[in-house]
């Protein structure tokens, strides 16, 4: 949504519409947004009461706390901590005024504490500071990669990934001119209001294969139905 949005309202500066009025699509494509999210979780809710999420959340507030305290000792040695000739965490920070500023915070100390014969001599994110996070380990730490926890670690991964989905598809899409489809809003909706409805779905044993089989047959018959509407000219919008 955030991606799509603010093309869309650079397009719209281009065609010299008011600010008010692009405010005005953005405030509707939120509440709309919004209003959709809350239907589909209405329809696939198990019945427990939002008093119940809630106070899941809130009973580990230490966790929170922790949590925060790390990131936020982490985002001050990295921003704020006084290297000389070296602010921030270099590379392009400021707008690269730092010359030959490599690894900013995160390296000094790296350099300082372990010396330069003991580290990657060419730049890498593994040192110190990011070792303290992942608990110098592969697929652990203290802010381990989870989807279901939303941790910071998962947040900035798919965000990466995301910028680089982007990338490639601005290739495919807006530089070789390839189709980029029409009607996203109503398969995503679509495909949460008959999720795991038969065809779309049906009863799978615990098979890898058979899960993939599935949801590509899945994938296919909304393809089909997305090509449908784009012949006869049939688009929805928000």
């Amino acid at each position: 949504m955030g991606v799509s949005m603010a093309m869309s309202v650079r397009s719209l500066l281009r065609k010299s519409v008011s600010k008010r009025r692009i405010m005005w699509k953005i405030v509707k494509r939120s509440a709309i947004l919004f209003f959709l999210g809350i239907v589909l979780t209405l329809l696939i809710t198990t019945g427990s009461g939002w008093t119940t999420k809630v106070r899941d959340i809130l009973l580990y507030w230490p966790e929170w706390l922790v949590m925060l305290a790390l990131l936020a000792v982490h985002l001050a040695l990295t921003f704020f901590f006084n290297v000389p000739d070296c602010g921030g965490p270099g590379g392009l920070h400021l707008n690269g005024s730092h010359f030959n500023c490599t690894g900013g915070a995160a390296g000094y100390i790296d350099r300082t504490l372990l010396g330069g014969s003991h580290i990657y001599q060419a730049a890498t994110p593994r040192g110190i500071i990011g070792g303290v996070l992942c608990k110098f380990s592969k697929e652990d730490g203290w802010i381990p990669l989870n989807k279901n926890l939303w941790s910071v670690s998962y947040i900035l991964a798919m965000a990466s990934t995301a910028f680089l989905l982007l990338a490639l598809f601005y290739y495919i899409i807006d530089v070789q001119g390839f189709w980029s489809g029409m009607n996203s809003i109503a398969v995503y909706v679509g495909h949460d209001m008959v999720n795991g409805m038969f065809p779309w779905a049906w009863k799978c044993y615990e098979t890898h294969w058979c899960y993939l089989f599935m949801n590509l047959w899945g994938t296919s018959l909304w393809m089909l139905a997305a090509f449908i509407m784009y012949r006869k000219g049939v688009f929805i919008a928000i």
